[in-house]
């Protein structure tokens, strides 16, 4: 037999022993599937499940089976927050929580500004939990939400604070800091907003501020019971009203009175007042031509505080401001070309000093110490400088001018105003716009210590006006 024969019918026989033994030809295996990822429950609140990668689409073959549908493992039900969408870190801290930080040493103090200058406002107990909304400069004082403060906030010791965490709040500018209180300020102070305005008195501690009346020029009694003012319109004159708002008269029927000055005695009130007059000619070089003005005359006067008579005092035609020494002998004024003394008691009409050279020294007030020796005590004035108003002292003698107030150089001008000495004679009262607006401000003697005499909150509501027309804004008695 042909080799190549035998050859195929061997391979034919080896392939039917195979069919037979195995159950026939395989048939061939459908393609794995892959499965999405079995869902695991969440330990965190998320808004949206992680997206699922997608399934690879088998291959097709003659024999394909349908793909196998899995049907995902169900997981707890996600509840929505507020939180971005994504992945939520469990570091996170969510954008609408405040800062916040517990007190680790208490009680600590809470103040109106970040600084031991400012006043206290309250106090937080060890452990206190705060809100910070704001930071100094160099963040060492923290501002935090304070129900009791200003706007319902405070600031406290940032080095009194434990934080968990970075604090990142924005710079808060300080408040002003308040002017340190002044020690041993006593009596009480009259004073008007503005002439013919309201007429206001106050403790020179700041408290008890009350309105007792309208008019001009307010001046207090030596033992403090009355306040001596003045009213133009009619019936025009000199008035006495008490402390506590009562009992308004008038005293002194006179035309125009201004600057009503008690005695230290308390017997004699001295004030300026309208008296006679006429017209003065002067040349107009811009319309070349000669023109007449009114030229009224101010004289001063002194009237009895038990019967009202009063009578006129020798002075210049226009002298105003008068004040006392304190021995009853001299009466200092602004006179025609300076600070003029005249005699007050009518003993001898011809006594009189000059006692400074200025045509715009003005407000003279004659301190009430050292009362053994008047001519030992100095008096405040205010004097015109080119474009402001500052205040000096100086003897009746003449002699020891000084400056006590100044403005500051390459800044618009400051205007003091209107000294009034404290009882004791150891401060001075004055009025000043330096800070943007007219307020009371308070100076040692010497002129040191400058510095407000009442917070913006014990005047508030009250808009001073000074026109330098010789008013009289301030005395202060016991």
């Amino acid at each position: 037999m042909d080799c190549r024969v035998s050859r195929v019918l061997l391979m034919l026989l080896v392939v039917s022993l195979l069919s037979a033994g195995c159950g026939g030809l395989a048939t061939p295996l459908p393609p794995t599937v892959t499965r999405g990822p079995t869902a695991t429950p969440a330990t965190e609140t998320a808004t949206e499940p992680a997206p699922s990668p997608p399934t690879p689409t088998p291959k097709p073959t003659a024999t394909s089976t349908p793909a196998v549908t899995v049907t995902p493992v169900s997981g707890p039900t996600a509840t929505p927050t507020s939180a971005p969408t994504g992945t939520p870190s469990a570091l996170a801290t969510p954008t609408s929580a405040p800062p916040q930080a517990v007190v680790r040493e208490g009680p600590l103090n809470v103040r109106t500004g970040p600084g031991t200058a400012y006043p206290r406002i309250g106090q937080l107990k060890e452990g206190t939990e705060v809100e910070i909304t704001g930071r100094d400069e160099e963040s060492t004082w923290w501002q935090i939400a304070f129900a009791a403060g200003e706007e319902g906030r405070g600031w406290i010791g940032a080095e009194y604070l434990h934080t968990t965490q970075e604090i990142a709040v924005e710079v808060v500018e300080a408040p002003p800091v308040p002017p340190t209180p002044v020690p041993g300020l006593r009596g009480k102070i009259a004073f008007q907003e503005r002439s013919g305005g309201r007429i206001f008195i106050v403790k020179a501690d700041g408290t008890g501020l009350r309105q007792l009346t309208r008019g001009l020029d307010p001046a207090l009694s030596p033992d403090g019971t009355e306040v001596a003012f003045t009213r133009w319109e009619e019936p025009a004159g000199i008035y006495l009203i008490n402390v506590d708002g009562t009992n308004e008269r008038l005293l002194a029927p006179v035309e125009q009175p201004k600057c009503p000055e008690w005695s230290r005695d308390g017997t004699k009130i001295a004030f300026t007042h309208r008296s006679g007059g006429g017209w003065v000619y002067y040349w107009d070089s811009v319309k070349e031509m000669l023109l007449k003005q009114e030229d009224p005359h101010w004289k001063l006067g002194v009237a009895d505080v038990l019967t009202g008579q009063f009578a006129d005092v020798p002075c210049e035609d226009h002298s105003f401001t008068p004040s006392w020494s304190t021995d009853g002998w001299w009466l200092v004024y602004d006179g025609e070309k300076g600070l003029m003394l005249t005699d007050p008691t009518g003993w001898e009409s011809g006594r009189w000093q000059q006692v400074s050279y200025g045509v715009r020294d003005m407000s003279p007030g004659w301190s009430p110490e050292p009362r053994e020796n008047a001519w030992l005590a100095p008096i405040a004035y205010m004097r015109y400088h080119n474009d402001h108003w500052e205040i000096y002292t100086i003897l009746p003698s003449g002699e020891g001018r000084t400056r006590l107030t100044t403005s500051p150089f390459f800044e618009a001008p400051q205007n003091s105003v209107a000294p009034e000495w404290s009882p004791d004679g150891k401060w001075i009262a004055f009025l000043t716009d330096r800070r943007g607006k007219w307020e009371i401000w308070v100076m040692r003697s010497d002129g040191s210590r400058q510095q407000p005499l009442f917070p913006s909150a014990v005047v508030e509501g009250i808009e001073f006006r000074y026109e330098a027309q010789s008013e009289q804004v301030l005395s202060w008695g016991p």
